[in-house]
């Protein structure tokens, strides 16, 4: 596969198929990324690829939650580019009865840790060479506000009255995951940084959101373009820092 060697830059959307991570995969072909757009079965990502329109895009079968097809995703990746410099971890799940804590059953919980933050680590390791071989990469964990102890756990937190025990649990695991990554990249050009894009109208959002899924994208873009003075291994939202 022919790339831009000099000012193509490769991108990778886990979750890609749909919602934010479609939208992130539609703006980032059109500032000319080549774009690898990956969902959990190939004809889903396919099916979603052919709704872009201009651009470089390649549908790629991976599923988070499976080693096997995590690492076949990024040794077909490896044989088709010589480099990461954009990795979008959009794929996750908002389990059923979430918002009942004593009715989620243990199985619906490590499925949403499963998903929303080993996945996140799996891509992350399998992708390893591709991102090291980048001259800067950038690595955004898709995050949301409904993680923040201080919006959720404190009695004045925004988000004081939720109840989201798989959701929020997994998110703010993922925060610290994205916390303990960046820590691994420190003295290398490689930044890494979870990001909330806000309450969007999306499957998982509802349609009450007050978002639509290409403010919540740009949000999210706006960290994978970072300059070399940009943040690392921080919690951010579209106006900056939000509170762990």
């Amino acid at each position: 596969m022919d790339i831009d060697q000099r000012t193509e830059k490769v991108a990778l959307v886990t979750g890609g198929n749909r919602g934010l991570g479609f939208e992130c995969c539609l703006q980032l072909a059109g500032m000319g990324c080549h774009v690898f757009l990956a969902a959990r079965t190939l004809t889903s990502a396919r099916e979603a690829a052919e709704n872009i329109h201009g651009g470089a895009i390649t549908p790629m079968e991976l599923d988070v939650t499976s080693h096997t097809s995590v690492s076949a995703a990024a040794t077909a990746l490896a044989a088709l580019v010589p480099r990461l410099d954009i990795l979008i971890n959009n794929a996750g799940i908002y389990p059923e009865k979430d918002d009942q804590t004593t009715e989620l059953s243990a199985a619906t919980l490590s499925l949403a840790l499963e998903t929303n933050v080993v996945g996140v680590h799996r891509v992350i390791q399998e992708c390893l060479p591709l991102l090291k071989a980048a001259p800067a990469a950038r690595i955004v964990n898709v995050s949301s506000g409904l993680g923040s102890f201080a919006y959720c756990a404190e009695p004045s937190g925004d988000f004081a009255g939720y109840i989201g025990t798989g959701y929020g649990t997994s998110k703010a695991a993922l925060n610290m995951l994205t916390a303990t990554w960046a820590k691994a990249f420190a003295g290398t050009p490689i930044k890494v940084n979870a990001v909330s894009p806000g309450w969007c109208r999306t499957d998982m959002g509802g349609s009450e959101a007050p978002r639509s899924p290409a403010q919540g994208a740009a949000a999210l873009l706006k960290y994978a373009f970072l300059d070399g003075e940009g943040p690392n291994g921080r919690f951010l939202g579209e106006d900056g820092e939000i509170p762990w």
